[in-house]
């Protein structure tokens, strides 16, 4: 809709030659649009941001509640900075995880969809074809997450060993 009315106003503006104060009633609506718009997008990532900070603190008072019944035994196979990035770092990436992935792989399921009504209603042959192209697109994501996977798992535990250095390094330094 926005785009319609970003034509209209500069069709009205540069071949038309109206004057500003005829195309008041489409500029106004384009405001209105993009107001609406900014308005939306903030409360969605209100709402995920907030959801994402309450499943990360639920997560943290799990892991704290398990390490609690592990005891001190069982912490002592591990180094602290390995507890303290897992309970500090790993666990604050989660909010990202819940706030920003998730929400965005929803929509990025539906929108497809949504695009293909219009094709279909205006042309169904170009609906039939892009129907069988979009699951190659989720395909060519696996292939190259699984590529990535152990690429991105062996950075993680190299950041875990460092993390885990620092730690105790600061931890044996004096104030």
């Amino acid at each position: 809709m926005r785009y319609l009315q970003e034509k209209e106003i500069l069709n009205g503006l540069i071949i038309l030659k109206q004057t500003k104060y005829d195309l008041l009633y489409p500029f106004g609506l384009l405001l209105l649009s993009v107001f609406f718009r900014a308005l939306l997008v903030f409360f969605k990532n209100y709402i995920n941001y907030s959801f994402g900070e309450k499943i990360k603190l639920i997560i943290r008072r799990k892991v704290i509640e398990k390490i609690e019944d592990v005891g001190p035994i069982y912490l002592k196979t591990k180094s602290t900075g390995i507890w303290s990035s897992i309970l500090l770092e790993q666990i604050e990436e989660l909010q990202d995880y819940y706030s920003k992935y998730l929400p965005q792989k929803y929509i990025m399921i539906l929108i497809p969809i949504l695009i293909l009504i219009p094709v279909y209603f205006f042309n169904y042959i170009a609906g039939i074809i892009l129907t069988i192209a979009l699951p190659l697109l989720p395909l060519f994501m696996v292939l190259i997450g699984k590529t990535m996977a152990p690429i991105s798992q062996k950075n993680f535990k190299a950041l875990q060993r460092l993390s885990s250095i620092f730690f105790d390094r600061i931890k044996n330094l004096k104030t």
